[in-house]
């Protein structure tokens, strides 16, 4: 049996072998982690910790990523793919857009052709309605103011043939006091163009010896026909008044030519008969038609009846001064004298009416000129 001496020094023979142990393990810069072992120490026992243990303790450091960055060789790689698919992405979208513009070009025409549809329809409802709008009223006014006859009357062989003897001897007169009226009228020594109308105080030139409101009216237009073209003019529109149904044969006097007429006709609501008679006279350098002409209105409003006015017309048509063979002057002036009692609104109505009466017969003096050139210019025209 082993001594107590011997066991001792066993033990202190181990201790010394562990130390060199320990010595060796230590050496190395980088310290080794130990396995963690359950704790078996009292609380209350305290174990003292070397700086070993301390560095062993430390946060290790993380480990490189290894496509953090890439070889060169895979970067050329990747650059060429992603050319490649940019490439066929334009490819396609050049497909893809090609059929998307047309579809789309074809869509907005689509919309555009259907707008303009849609406003060219507005427009031709507008324009239709304007249509019938300028027709009513042109309708209106052939009704009112036109005054073309409805019905060609036969003369008084009594009452007839005094009155236009008398009408005849006004025109006689008319025409030797053209000068003075055509003067005071603005007419004489000018070429401007001008149409107007308006009513005044009667003065003592015409109608002689009268008061009380006339109208005068006005007219100097240049038009692109020679004079001769606008004399036959003129006849035609005589012409649709009636023939000569004189049953006397009045004195021509210094006139080379004399028309009487008797008519009824209709202007607006109302009926009325025209006498009239012209006088047409050659001069040098100018045509000159003068007439003179009573309408009987057999009513007039509610209250107005066998209302008379009284037209005293100058009329002229001569060339240009700069010898345009094609451009002629054509000027005239008419004064019409009513006859009613002291009514303002009777004056008024009856004057308006008048106004558009005189218009009416400008237009219609203007289409029978252009219906006598059209007529010369067929019959000039090689077969």
């Amino acid at each position: 049996m082993d001594s107590p001496t011997s066991s001792m020094e066993d033990e202190a023979a181990l201790l010394a072998i562990l130390d060199d142990v320990w010595i060796d393990q230590i050496a190395p810069s980088t310290p080794l982690t130990l396995p963690a072992l359950p704790d078996q120490t009292p609380q209350n026992d305290t174990i003292p910790v070397s700086t070993v243990n301390k560095v062993s303790a430390t946060k290790p450091r993380k480990k490189r990523r290894r496509d953090r960055n890439r070889p060169w060789h895979e970067i050329a790689q990747l650059q060429a793919e992603s050319k490649n698919l940019e490439q066929e992405i334009e490819n396609r979208l050049a497909k893809s857009s090609k059929k998307a513009r047309s579809a789309f070009y074809k869509h907005t025409r689509n919309m555009e052709l259907k707008m303009l549809l849609r406003e060219t329809m507005e427009e031709t409802q507008a324009f239709e309605q304007n249509l019938e709008r300028q027709v009513d009223k042109l309708m209106r006014m052939a009704s009112r103011s036109l005054g073309l006859p409805t019905m060609f009357l036969a003369f008084d062989p009594i009452h007839d043939v005094l009155v236009f003897s008398k009408m005849a001897q006004r025109v006689d007169d008319q025409y030797n006091d053209m000068g003075r009226v055509l003067q005071r009228m603005g007419l004489e020594g000018d070429t401007s163009e001008i149409t107007d109308a308006y009513v005044c105080r009667a003065n003592s030139l015409y109608p002689r010896g009268s008061d009380g409101d006339i109208l005068k009216f006005r007219s100097r237009m240049i038009k692109p026909f020679n004079k001769s073209t606008l004399e036959k003019g003129f006849w035609r529109y005589m012409d649709t008044l009636g023939v000569n149904q004189a049953t006397t044969n009045l004195e021509l006097g210094l006139a080379s030519r004399v028309a009487v007429q008797k008519f009824e006709s209709v202007a607006g609501d109302y009926v009325c008969t025209t006498r009239v008679i012209t006088k047409q006279f050659v001069e040098e350098d100018r045509i000159v038609q003068v007439w003179n002409m009573l309408i009987d209105w057999q009513k007039f409003g509610e209250e107005m009846r066998n209302v008379q006015t009284y037209e005293h017309g100058w009329g002229f048509i001569q060339s240009m001064a700069n010898n345009s063979a094609n451009r002629s002057i054509c000027g005239g002036c008419i004064i019409m004298r009513p006859v009613v009692n002291e009514s303002d609104e009777t004056l008024k109505a009856l004057s308006t009416l008048y106004q558009d009466m005189l218009m009416s017969r400008v237009h219609a003096l203007d289409n029978k000129a252009m219906d006598q050139f059209l007529f010369e210019k067929g019959t000039r025209a090689p077969n």
